[in-house]
């Protein structure tokens, strides 16, 4: 009812993320994230976080539907069960929303892989490097985190929120 209502509306769809499980929650997870997919929308799985990382199942639904679409990406330029031929950045924002997957599922080694993946395909996208930062932050390699998150900033010195926050990550080396 409120799809045919409100079809710009996400909030339903992010309720019922929450609500589904096992084929219905896997049909409206797609439905919700492959247009931003497509779109290219970095807080995707930060959005979505909520809603997933606390079910297993729900995170093992993510997973298969992120490494199949990567996977169909490469071999045919096209998003799983689709016919059209995506625009390379939809393969970079999966690699990135994969990379972000596994930032909250802990497995550092493999975030690490699909962002540098990431970074190889499009090495200008500040979001890789604030992403990459927190990941050596997190892994506790402070110096490395400061490093890459300088070099966010300087990518986009316009974005007054990375040069705002940008001192948190910045070490001191006298």
């Amino acid at each position: 009812m409120y799809e045919e209502k409100l079809p710009k509306s996400t909030a339903h769809q992010r309720i019922l993320l929450s609500l589904l499980s096992g084929d219905r929650f896997k049909t409206k997870v797609w439905q919700f994230s492959k247009p931003l997919f497509v779109k290219g929308a970095p807080a995707l799985i930060v959005d979505m976080k909520a809603d997933i990382y606390n079910n297993t199942e729900k995170t093992a639904i993510l997973e298969e539907l992120l490494l199949s679409n990567i996977a169909s990406m490469e071999a045919t330029m096209t998003l799983v069960g689709e016919e059209e031929e995506q625009d390379p950045t939809v393969h970079l924002w999966l690699l990135f929303f994969t990379a972000q997957h596994f930032y909250f599922k802990r497995d550092f080694a493999r975030s690490f892989k699909y962002l540098d993946a990431a970074i190889e395909h499009t090495p200008t996208v500040v979001d890789l490097y604030v992403l990459k930062a927190k990941l050596y932050k997190r892994a506790g390699d402070l110096k490395k985190a400061s490093a890459l998150y300088e070099e966010a900033r300087k990518l986009d010195l316009a974005d007054r929120y990375l040069n705002a926050v940008s001192s948190r990550y910045l070490i001191r080396i006298d």
